[in-house]
């Protein structure tokens, strides 16, 4: 028969029990006290008239606990009850033994004739029982244990009689075991009560936590009969109870708030039934109980953030799961909005376990990476400062809703602002001069440090009381402002938010701040040497005058937009007489100086007369644009008195000649290319003629000196007139030779020496140059095969009209092969007119050249004969800085400021395009120190050697120091 009630697995086999002969057995559903089976010999002593309730097989009087113990009301810690038998027929003076198992209650019924002691048919039941027993008498010894308890039959056998203290002992478990049953014993005996308390056994199995329970059984004089002890291993429990605390206080300590919504349809839909700590922190209530039971609604959130909620929770009861970053807009937080659906057992939906996790940082941050790549883009297109800034500005505004973020700069000059700030304050700031700006922040960070400084009230600020009614109008009260410096801690600008009210910035805001100066920083520097670069390409660095491409440029657009009725322009062109001699007696320097002394006296010259284009062309050659020829003589006059008085050069007065070419824009002469030809015939002819100056006529156009040149030129090729010299090149920083560039050399028998700018201008115009560049080159390398330095590069210097020659690339190879010499071991310098005609045939040629392996070198860079986006478009190995900035890098010349930043910014545009940089013309240790400081890596002059024949040139390179990687 089946003794198992519906859906319940008895933990030991009840059916093999209920058949075992001499027991007296029934099993009872709890609630109902119904008999659900009977042992047959039980049945054989039930009179018939009791029925099939066991609350009538026991004695009326104890009734009453039966059945509040059958219904649970007494705890469970007592799993045995005794109860007397109904005083009737053969159960009369019985005892009903019952035991709670999850089949149900099973009872034992032990009779007088048992005898003693525990009845065989209680000790059959108990012995089959799973739960571990043991009955103790009044003195706390061992009458009984059940197989449960102890499976080894000699140990249960032996433990009989003995104390827990002496069973300890025997069986050498921990002395705190028996101390521990000896209290709980003793506290069951006083309180009258069931006491149960846990301890842990170290087992084969490992540690395992076992529930104890002492119940003492009292007779009816109060005095103690037996005391029963029962014992569960709720290892796994404990365990499960541990992850399941851990669980939850993971869950409530979690720093993203977490809450249950009911979705069960009825009154509680949508109501919360749990949340955890994080949510309290939300600021939406004052204790998180006073939440429990409401809905969206009334949680606080404002209009936006609340319809926004609703519309998730709407789409979670579609989708059943959803996932998903938001913006509150009313609380301008991100949050990550996460949640599930719960089901019951049987499927149904119960609750939705929402997650809102605070992910505004993370998205700010995200935010600002974006402006940063974006503002990286905008200075890479070259887009104008206000608009690299702009992103940056709108990354932090993020950090700060109500604030606006903007920078000040461009404090070398008039202040500008990059930023959305209002129109009042815009005109404030750009009137607040640079050395205010400056004053200001020297004393606020004498040291500069660069951190931000919090001004929660300007309107009060003594600072500036000056500016108090202007910051009111603008309607600025609070700032947050960092000082931004250059590597040389000037100051360059000031990033600032600013409030319109009195108020604490938000948090993290100054660490943003902080983070986004370096890069606005960055910008700020670049946009200054990109300036600083503009100014080398179209200024000339020494006298600050502008250079003859954007001279050109500036004639070109002037005569395009000249009305048709307008005065006719006339171009001046004006050169030094004996600057030479100057140059050659004095000193570069000292020439450098006139040079300045001049342009400065041609400004003087424009307050009187109507001068347009002020520029030095080159060398000693300056030319300005006359908007009416009517204005000739008079411009003539006033250039003649300027230039009347002497010049303080080296503590001397030296008197110094100049002439002035015209030419007026007409018919046959509307181009500035024709202008300028026509202008330099006419200061040639008034040169000649020993007058200050001479209006152009085609009459007057031969040019002798030309004419001989180009004669003697044909001669010195034909009789090998032409010889080379070596200038050696070192590096800065440790005097290594590493180079030498062949110089061309002229001695004419009549002539006698003359000068490269003279006649390698006519070489070009004739055609001659190509001639006579081959026939360098060829040269060069055979003598370079003489040296016995491993790594020395030669330079060789190339015309324009060479470079443009198709058959250029050709030529090189040919004469590498002839000589031998290696082709990565050669450098072709080549000036920046060298490509202003034909960029894309320069372009082709040298990529032709490089693909040989030869180097390539800009010479007299900064010159003004290119444009530097020209500049940066040439495949270059490797930049020259002319002679002329050398000479302004001494710190008691005018200019040398200027000189040392168009230098520094030229290094540094190198390095960063991976160009070696050469100077050239370095003639004093002071210079070579300055160029050590800025980077420059190689550098040639006379400090190191002058131009030196072959020969000279090999005896040099042993005996200079330098050779063996030492400074001279």
């Amino acid at each position: 028969m089946d003794f198992r009630l519906p859906g319940t697995e008895p933990l030991f086999d009840m059916a093999q029990l209920f058949e075992a002969p001499s027991l007296r057995l029934c099993l009872i559903e709890p609630e109902s006290a119904r008999l659900l089976a009977v042992s047959p010999d039980l049945r054989q002593l039930i009179p018939e008239n009791l029925g099939e309730s066991f609350d009538g097989w026991c004695d009326p009087d104890d009734r009453y606990w039966l059945d509040r113990w059958l219904q649970g009301a007494v705890p469970e810690s007592m799993p045995y009850l005794t109860v007397a038998a109904v005083q009737e027929g053969q159960l009369a003076g019985g005892q009903w033994h019952l035991l709670r198992q999850p089949s149900g209650v099973v009872g034992v019924l032990s009779l007088p004739s048992d005898g003693p002691g525990f009845s065989p048919m209680v000790t059959a039941l108990l012995d089959h029982l799973p739960t571990d027993l043991a009955v103790l008498d009044a003195h706390g010894r061992y009458l009984y244990t059940n197989r449960a308890a102890i499976r080894d039959d000699s140990v249960r056998q032996g433990i009989i009689g003995m104390t827990d203290r002496q069973y300890v002992e025997w069986r050498g478990h921990p002395l705190r075991l028996a101390e521990l049953r000896e209290e709980q014993f003793r506290r069951a005996i006083a309180t009258r009560q069931p006491q149960q308390w846990e301890e842990v056994l170290e087992t084969p199995q490992g540690l395992r936590t076992f529930r104890r329970s002492y119940i003492p059984v009292w007779s009816a004089q109060g005095e103690l009969q037996l005391m029963l002890g029962y014992g569960t291993d709720i290892t796994q429990s404990v365990a499960q109870a541990r992850q399941v605390g851990l669980l939850e206080r993971v869950v409530l300590t979690s720093r993203d708030p977490t809450m249950l919504l009911d979705a069960s349809p009825g009154e509680h839909y949508r109501q919360l039934v749990y949340a955890n700590l994080a949510f309290e922190r939300l600021g939406l209530c004052s204790t998180l109980q006073s939440l429990i039971g409401t809905r969206l609604s009334e949680w606080g959130f404002g209009r936006r953030d609340e319809s926004l909620l609703g519309s998730l929770l709407d789409r979670l009861e579609l989708e059943g799961s959803l996932e998903i970053e938001v913006l509150l807009p009313d609380r301008q937080q991100w949050v990550e909005f996460s949640a599930q659906a719960i089901h019951n057992d049987q499927g149904n939906l119960t609750h939705w376990a929402v997650h809102l996790r605070n992910v505004t940082a993370r998205k700010r941050t995200e935010q600002l990476r974006h402006s940063r790549l974006q503002a990286g883009t905008f200075s890479v297109e070259g887009r104008s400062i206000p608009e690299v800034l702009a992103p940056l500005l709108a990354g932090i505004q993020q950090w700060a809703p109500g604030w606006t973020a903007a920078v000040v700069f461009g404090l070398d000059g008039v202040a500008r602002v990059a930023g959305d700030v209002s129109r009042a304050f815009r005109r404030w700031l750009t009137r607040v001069t640079s050395a205010e700006f400056r004053a200001i922040w020297a004393e606020r960070d004498p040291q500069h440090l660069g951190r931000p400084h919090h001004h929660r009230d300007l309107w009060h600020e003594p600072q500036l009381a000056v500016h108090h009614q202007k910051l009111r109008r603008a309607g600025i009260r609070s700032t947050v402002e960092v000082p931004l410096y250059d590597h040389a801690s000037q100051l360059l600008g000031v990033l600032f938010l600013s409030y319109p009210a009195i108020s604490e910035p938000p948090a993290l805001v100054a660490d943003v701040l902080i983070d986004e100066a370096s890069a606005v920083t960055l910008y700020l520097e670049r946009d200054r040497q990109r300036h600083q670069l503009e100014l080398l390409a179209y200024s000339d660095p020494l006298t600050g005058l502008l250079n003859r491409f954007a001279f050109l440029k500036h004639v070109e657009t002037q005569l395009a937009s000249r009305p048709a009725d307008a005065p006719r322009p006339a171009l001046a062109l004006l050169d030094l007489d004996r600057f030479k001699q100057v140059n050659d007696g004095l000193g570069h320097a000292v020439g450098d100086v006139l040079l300045t002394q001049v342009a400065q006296r041609l400004r003087r010259l424009s307050s009187s007369v109507a001068l347009d284009g002020l520029a030095r062309l080159g060398g000693d050659e300056f030319a300005f644009l006359l908007q009416d020829e009517a204005q000739i003589d008079a411009a003539t006059t006033a250039t003649e008195v300027l230039f009347a008085p002497p010049f303080l050069l080296a503590g001397r007065a030296v008197h110094t000649g100049l002439s002035l070419g015209w030419s007026v824009v007409s018919p046959s002469a509307s181009e500035v290319g024709t202008l300028l030809r026509q202008a330099d015939a006419a200061m040639y002819i008034a040169k000649r003629s020993q007058a200050m100056a001479h209006r152009y006529s085609p009459a007057a156009q031969p040019r002798h000196r030309a004419l001989a040149l180009e004669q003697a030129l044909h001669e010195g090729l034909e009789q090998q007139q032409f010889h080379l010299v070596y200038q050696p090149q070192v590096r800065v920083q440790d005097g290594t030779v590493c180079g030498a560039e062949a110089l061309l050399r002229w001695e004419h028998p009549v002539l006698g020496v003359v000068a490269p700018d003279e006649f390698i201008v006519v070489a070009e115009a004739t055609g001659l140059i190509v001639r006579l560049g081959n026939w360098v080159l060829r040269r060069a390398c055979q003598d370079a095969r003489r040296w016995k330095h491993p790594t020395l590069r030669l330079s060789v210097n190339i015309s324009a009209v060479q470079l443009a020659q198709v058959s250029f690339p050709e030529m090189v190879r040919t004469a590498l092969q002839q000589s031998g010499w290696p082709a990565e071991r050669l450098v072709l310098e080549i000036t920046e007119t060298g490509f202003l005609t034909d960029l894309a045939l320069t372009q082709t040629s040298l990529q032709s050249l490089r693909a040989q392996g030869v180097r390539v070198s800009l010479d007299d860079f900064g010159t003004g004969y290119s444009s530097l986006a020209q500049v940066l478009e040439l495949p270059l190995d490797e930049v020259k800085i002319d002679r002329r900035f050398m000479q302004a890098l001494d710190d008691s010349l005018p200019g040398s400021a200027g000189a040392r930043a168009i230098v520094q910014s030229t290094v540094a545009l190198s390095s960063v395009l991976g160009l070696t940089v050469v100077a050239e013309g370095v003639e004093r240790e002071t210079q070579r120190e300055v160029l050590e400081q800025l980077g420059c890596e190689v550098m040639q002059g006379w400090l190191v050697a002058p131009g030196l024949p072959v020969a000279a040139f090999d005896r040099w390179l042993v005996s200079w120091p330098g050779q063996s990687g030492g400074r001279p």
